[in-house]
């Protein structure tokens, strides 16, 4: 696998969430977002500031209905332990 410079995968990240034609924010496991791509900011009309660092719940309300944050955490979990490095069997 290549292994790129932190920077570099940002900025290729930054570019793939910006070229799709949906709304995408990243969020963070406190579920505070951590990134909003560009479609998302043109959609809802506000500046980036109004979405980093804030709760999903406080910028998007609506979904308190359809989030089971439960299942969510469990997820996000179950993610960290698939990018822990693996630690060789003796």
């Amino acid at each position: 696998m290549l292994k790129l410079p932190a920077e570099q995968r940002v900025r290729y990240l930054d570019y793939f969430l910006n070229t799709i034609s949906d709304g995408c924010a990243l969020l963070d496991k406190d579920f505070k977002l951590t990134y909003v791509n560009k479609v998302l900011l043109e959609r809802r009309g506000l500046p980036r500031e109004e979405y980093i660092s804030k709760h999903m719940l406080e910028v998007f309300p609506a979904s308190r209905v359809h989030t089971d944050t439960k299942s969510i955490k469990r997820c996000l979990k179950q993610m960290s332990q698939w990018s822990q490095p693996s630690r060789a069997r003796t």
